[in-house]
């Protein structure tokens, strides 16, 4: 028994030549491998069972005393100590076929790589790729923003619905409406919308949406810059926003009662923010923002 001969153009073809006991253990590994990174894909590479996620995540293969696991040196290093107990080299780890699977572990790797590959897409310049939504994305971006905000802790569950009715709404500026992009797939969203400060014109951004895998990474963060220079470069002069104290300053939001700007609607103060895009942007602004009415749902 040899995992490495033969070819094979599926993983289930390939788990289906080994005796039943070793089937078992490959497809307890395969569904442990598919828990920890649910938006990997599968295919051959090396010969070899797969696992994709903006690069390769993970490989296994059998052999007949054996079970090779590869998760890259990285997955090697980072978890060294755990995995002394078995014979490993640079970026693999043989697990023997006599032995229980330590599947928690194996678990716990292939979140780390995909953590890694995620992270790395990311930051790679020209991975991701910000540009303007279309009609085609409007199914994806729902199903994302309402991922996004399934178990966030201050969300009203209105969200996806939100931005389809900012999307019909007068104030709706299709070229500020954006998504973030990974290999096809869409990660984020933002959307900047018309509004007021008075009687002087301003943007309001909202909601901002990415997908729970993505969190954390930077895409929210990036999807926030481009905005801005798209916003500055169409002549817009400040964004107002509704938002965590401690996120939105990183991207120069300030509380926006610095110049007199109140809210029509009861919110703490630190979390009602504006930003400048140009100097003196909000300079003589004051006043009630008046946002759109799509943006609360009893319209």
């Amino acid at each position: 028994m040899d995992g490495e001969k033969g070819v094979w153009e599926t993983i289930d073809e390939y788990i289906a030549q080994f005796p039943q006991e070793v089937q078992e253990k490959l497809e307890k590994l395969r569904k442990a491998i598919r828990s920890a990174a649910p938006d990997a894909s599968e295919k051959f590479s090396y010969r070899m069972p797969t696992y994709y996620l903006h690069g390769n995540l993970v490989h296994f293969a059998a052999y007949s005393r054996h079970i090779g696991f590869y998760p890259t040196p990285s997955g090697i290093e980072a978890f060294k100590d755990e995995l002394s107990l078995y014979k490993s080299s640079k970026g693999a780890v043989q697990f023997p076929m006599d032995e229980p699977l330590p599947l928690e572990l194996v678990s716990r790797i292939v979140s780390f790589r995909a953590d890694e590959n995620r992270r790395a897409a990311v930051s790679k310049k020209g991975k991701l790729r910000i540009r303007r939504e279309t009609e085609k994305d409007y199914d994806e971006v729902y199903r994302l923003v309402k991922a996004a905000f399934e178990n966030a802790e201050h969300a009203s569950g209105d969200e996806q619905e939100l931005v389809n009715r900012l999307r019909s709404s007068n104030s709706f500026i299709p070229e500020l409406s954006l998504v973030a992009e990974i290999d096809g797939i869409i990660v984020g969203h933002i959307m900047f919308t018309k509004a007021k400060i008075g009687s002087s014109d301003t943007l309001t951004l909202g909601p901002l949406s990415v997908l729970p895998l993505y969190q954390k990474l930077g895409v929210g963060g990036k999807l926030i810059l481009e905005g801005h220079r798209l916003a500055k470069r169409m002549g817009h002069k400040s964004v107002v926003l509704v938002g965590h104290a401690d996120y939105y300053p990183r991207f120069g939001y300030e509380p926006a009662a610095k110049w007199g700007i109140k809210a029509a609607f009861d919110v703490p103060s630190e979390n009602l923010m504006a930003v400048e895009l140009e100097k003196d942007g909000l300079k003589n602004v004051s006043g009630l923002i008046v946002h759109a009415k799509e943006f609360f749902a009893e319209s």
